[in-house]
């Protein structure tokens, strides 16, 4: 960090997130910008990032904008506007059921936005491509060696679903679309923060980390798919979505397990959440959804 203080004024290191990459507070071209700081083999990713996220802030959606990027001794150094704010997931209990949904409407009509943007991208077929990635997460966990009866009932799930993957679209994802990637700034207005996880593939897949959003406010994951289908939700998106789920819940006890006991016991805890959100995968509408009227 000394040497980085001899290049940037005012830094102060930000110690948030799972990534590796270093992060921090800083004073850039005279502003207060977030300064991210990734290995120069990320090069090509950062930069395919930054111009996803100019596409999107062309939509008008509220985003950390990107400023800057540049190399610097080995790393890529990149700058996006600091957002004078408050993390969604801190506060988001503190307001009433109808402004978490509210609130979940207009990330769920952010999310429609995005999937919009049309930009060159791997063109495999989504269903050979995603079926790969079952594979793997399944294989992950066999190897694992761990036995917990109850992810069968996932396994078998997707293994008897993916059919449900042929001749879907594919759109640019924000790839880690949650309540924890969302702040509120000084307005309260929601802006969408950390586009590192960003992808291409299923629309509808994005979807995949919605669990998390349930777990803080049944409201806002409610008002989220609201929001993006207008109250006028497919049969075939419930049932794609446990599959997407049913896929991430596979791998996150290995996952989980290599961290630590804690993290292990995390997910142990949320794949229990969600066998009763779904009655142990008797159905495809989670518990949790509550359905409004237009």
């Amino acid at each position: 960090m000394r040497t980085l203080e001899k290049i940037y004024d005012d830094m102060t290191k930000v110690n948030k997130g799972w990534s590796n990459d270093e992060k921090y507070l800083v004073t850039y071209q005279s502003q207060t910008c977030f300064l991210r700081i990734s290995p120069i083999q990320q090069q090509s990713r950062v930069e395919r990032m930054i111009a996803f996220m100019r596409r999107v802030d062309d939509l008008s959606i509220p985003i950390c904008k990107p400023v800057d990027y540049k190399v610097v001794k080995n790393n890529v150094h990149a700058f996006y506007t600091y957002v004078n704010g408050k993390d969604l997931n801190d506060v988001l209990h503190t307001f009433s059921k109808e402004d978490k949904y509210r609130l979940g409407m207009i990330s769920g009509e952010y999310l429609k936005k995005i999937h919009t943007i049309d930009m060159e991208a791997n063109s495999d077929l989504w269903a050979e491509k995603f079926n790969k990635k079952i594979d793997h997460k399944i294989k992950r966990y066999r190897d694992s060696k761990l036995e917990v009866p109850e992810i069968e009932l996932f396994i078998n799930y997707v293994n008897s679903h993916r059919d449900l993957l042929l001749n879907r679209p594919q759109t640019m994802h924000h790839g880690d679309y949650h309540v924890g990637n969302f702040m509120l700034d000084e307005t309260e207005k929601l802006v969408i923060i950390d586009f590192e996880k960003h992808d291409f593939g299923d629309p509808w897949e994005e979807f995949n980390r919605i669990v998390w959003s349930a777990q803080e406010s049944h409201e806002f994951a409610s008002g989220m798919i609201d929001g993006y289908f207008q109250h006028d939700i497919p049969d075939e998106f419930w049932k794609l979505l446990l599959l997407y789920i049913s896929n991430n819940t596979i791998s996150s006890l290995p996952w989980g397990l290599a961290l630590n006991k804690e993290q292990y016991q995390v997910m142990l805890n949320q794949m229990y959440e969600i066998l009763d959100w779904y009655e142990n995968l008797k159905e495809i509408i989670p518990t949790w959804y509550i359905k409004k009227n237009r």
